[in-house]
């Protein structure tokens, strides 16, 4: 099994009251040599003072705060770079992952070279209402072929294939290549 650095960036706006869970299972991880990213994205809610006092002791751990708030997809940007790691999940500060989330996406990814990316099963879930669904799913696991990939993603129900990063580890090329800020388009956005 590799030992490469894996960074799992958590971007984070007003959360003081989820992000303790999803660090936690970030920090549950069976494989050890992560890094986690949090970046503030200028909360008014004490998330950064909480979460500066709960984690000053972890080495794992860089918290980081912006001084003004940024579109979603730019704090993810600034997310990322603050990150060092061969590997990249971004991961929502309301979600949690299973404790080898990490090691069998990144086992994979070492695996198949040619892979651009590996996601898992993904449960969405209300506690307060005690239900749950399953998303993301396949009927196998393996590769899927980009053109497959893309075909679901645009005419197939919502929740076929991601079109969200949350349960995805990237390589961190990738991310670097293809999370852009500025493109070019006839829309007026950004992303």
């Amino acid at each position: 099994m590799s030992d490469k650095l894996i960074s799992i960036i958590i971007p984070t706006y007003n959360r003081a009251t989820l992000i303790q869970e999803t660090i936690d299972s970030a920090l549950a991880q069976t494989y050890q040599n992560i890094e986690i990213i949090v970046l503030d994205n200028n909360s008014s809610d004490g998330s950064f003072n909480f979460l500066q006092e709960k984690y000053k002791a972890n080495s794992k751990i860089r918290i980081y705060k912006n001084d003004v708030t940024y579109d979603i997809v730019k704090n993810w940007r600034k997310c990322f770079e603050y990150s060092k790691g061969e590997y990249v999940l971004i991961l929502w500060s309301d979600d949690i992952i299973d404790p080898e989330f990490i090691s069998k996406t990144q086992n994979f990814l070492e695996k198949n070279p040619n892979a651009a990316f590996v996601y898992s099963l993904t449960g969405i879930f209300n506690t307060d209402k005690g239900t749950s669904k399953d998303a993301f799913k396949l009927n196998k696991s393996g590769l899927i072929d980009k053109k497959v990939f893309i075909e679901k993603s645009l005419l197939e129900p919502p929740l076929s294939v991601p079109v969200s990063p949350a349960n995805t580890l990237f390589r961190r090329n990738d991310v670097d290549k293809n999370l852009l800020i500025n493109i070019p388009n006839n829309f007026k956005i950004d992303f």
